[in-house]
């Protein structure tokens, strides 16, 4: 599912790494899927789906939410739509700020 969330965006394979443990290589922005996520890399940023945080050292972070978290739901109701659209509206954020 991350790769066709890169695709989407317009990423080019290796433009867009993907990083699940260890410490975070250098970039301008991140995007930190779900709340595991943001614990680990950026533990004093208590942060909600959509919202922006800054870290240590400056660099920003979009907070949304895991492409797992999705794969949870064994149907698409109105509700599931509804974060896949708040998640994608996130996301196109990004580009903008790109």
């Amino acid at each position: 599912m991350i790769e066709r969330i890169k695709v989407a965006m317009g990423a080019p394979a290796a433009g867009a790494r993907v990083v699940w443990e260890g410490a975070l290589p250098a970039a301008r922005f991140y995007v930190v899927l779900g709340d595991r996520a943001r614990r680990q890399w950026f533990p004093d940023h208590p942060a909600r789906p959509g919202m922006w945080i800054s870290g240590a050292h400056g660099e920003q972070a979009l907070v949304t939410y895991s492409p797992d978290y999705f794969l949870r739901f064994s149907e698409v109701t109105e509700g599931v739509k509804k974060i896949k659209h708040d998640m994608w509206k996130s996301l196109l954020g990004l580009l903008g700020r790109l």
